[in-house]
């Protein structure tokens, strides 16, 4: 246990240990409801015209590893994960082996880059079949969720942030929800799916009471 610590908590692992933390917090926070989990998601059109030069660093480097449609939290803590794996090891056998203190930093810099570049391919390969999955998903909710009933799971809701729970008849269905008037909605309750916004992926709501006034 001592000797995981220490391998964990010492350059060049700890840089990857504390982006597990990281990683770690965001999804405890997203399971209670405090953060949208596609709160780092990248909106971009793929077409046959579209290539990796014409979109951003990150956005490029997820259409060429064809992991567009894939949540980018997840490819983040898949490749934290996998990442921090590789890095831990490589210490634990490699890193030991270099004499001087000087030789073990500028060889922990190069393991750092080295987990990263094998690490992204990995990840890759480990979502990529879920690419449709997220897909065929997105397009049942565009599709049926409007008018439907939804529960709120964030501890708020307004016109930046909310997240709720569709029943789909399994485990549910996690969707943003945004509401533009004043409300004292919190997590539990229960609201009205009114629209949706392609260019945001949000749904509006309103509380149920009010819906079935209308």
């Amino acid at each position: 246990m001592n000797e995981f610590m220490a391998i964990a908590s010492q350059f060049p692992t700890a840089i990857f240990s504390v982006a597990l933390i990281v990683v770690g917090l965001f999804w405890m926070l997203a399971i209670i409801g405090l953060v949208d989990i596609d709160f780092f998601d990248l909106e971009f059109d793929i077409d046959a015209e579209t290539d990796a030069s014409g979109l951003g660093p990150l956005a490029g480097l997820l259409l060429k590893f064809g992991l567009h449609g894939v949540p980018v939290t997840v490819v983040i803590s898949v490749l934290v994960l996998l990442s921090w794996l590789f890095c831990y090891f490589g210490s634990a056998y490699l890193l030991a082996l270099l004499p001087g203190v000087l030789l073990k930093y500028l060889g922990g810099a190069v393991l750092i880059a080295a987990c990263l570049v094998v690490a992204f391919p990995i990840t890759a390969m480990s979502l990529r079949p879920m690419k449709d999955v997220f897909r065929g998903e997105t397009a049942m909710l565009n599709r049926e969720v409007v008018g439907k009933q939804c529960e709120v799971r964030s501890l708020e809701v307004t016109d930046t942030f909310g997240q709720g729970l569709v029943d789909d008849g399994g485990a549910g269905l996690l969707i943003d929800i945004r509401c533009t008037t004043d409300n004292n909605l919190t997590k539990g309750d229960l609201v009205a799916v009114t629209a949706y916004d392609q260019t945001t992926n949000t749904y509006s709501v309103m509380p149920e009471k009010e819906f079935m006034n209308l």
